[in-house]
């Protein structure tokens, strides 16, 4: 089960990518990660129709509140995202940060801002989602037995090809990640023991409250 990049790095973790000189060429060559989805975010700006050469202030923001009441606050206001629901009491949420203060200020919840974050999980990545699948898209990529992969953006498990693999991931990227649903089924699905594999324990902790009261 991985989280927003965690996706990817599980990928390459249990092999079902191996191409990893190949995906460092792909990040230092083209533009999508310096200059579409961070710097000067150009794929945000044409999401946004915004004038040529207008600088785009994206920032990202963690807030303790429900996805429901985040979700209350968003209508009517544009250029503001729910990325992911972390948990049933937390959420990070991005956009233009006018718009994303504007959301902090009516919720008047605790938050923390998050910085060096590209722009993801919202709609702000369609104009580049094609370039998106194909950065992530391994021909030989291929499932070891025994492992089931799931995706956060379909909040379940899947089988592992090259194109659903290369799917997984764009889809994820296109809408808000809900990291509880997945939880919950994998769950359901007789998962008992969660092993968080990368640095800290910010995954555990959102486990643990996702299951709290379950064995």
């Amino acid at each position: 089960i991985g989280y927003s990049l965690g996706e990817s790095s599980a990928l390459f973790a249990l092999r079902v990518w191996q191409e990893r000189d190949e995906m460092l060429r792909r990040i230092m060559t083209p533009t999508l990660y310096t200059h579409d989805l961070a710097g000067e975010f150009r794929a945000v700006a044409q999401a946004w129709h915004l004038p040529a050469g207008t600088p785009v202030d994206w920032v990202i923001a963690a807030a303790q509140c429900p996805a429901e009441a985040v979700r209350a606050a968003l209508q009517g206001r544009p250029r503001v995202y729910l990325l992911i629901i972390n948990t049933p009491v937390s959420c990070v949420i991005g956009g233009d940060r006018s718009a994303v203060e504007g959301v902090l200020a009516e919720l008047g919840c605790a938050f923390a801002f998050i910085g060096g974050v590209s722009a993801a999980h919202c709609e702000v990545v369609k104009p580049v989602a094609q370039a998106y699948r194909a950065f992530h898209y391994f021909p030989s990529a291929t499932a070891p037995q025994g492992i089931r992969f799931y995706s956060t953006a379909w909040g379940k498990a899947y089988a592992v090809t090259p194109d659903s693999a290369a799917d997984a991931i764009l889809a994820q990227v296109l809408d808000t990640i809900d990291f509880p649903a997945v939880v919950r089924q994998a769950y359901q699905d007789g998962a008992r023991v969660f092993v968080e594999v990368g640095p800290g324990n910010s995954c555990a902790n959102m486990i643990g409250k996702i299951l709290e009261n379950q064995p």
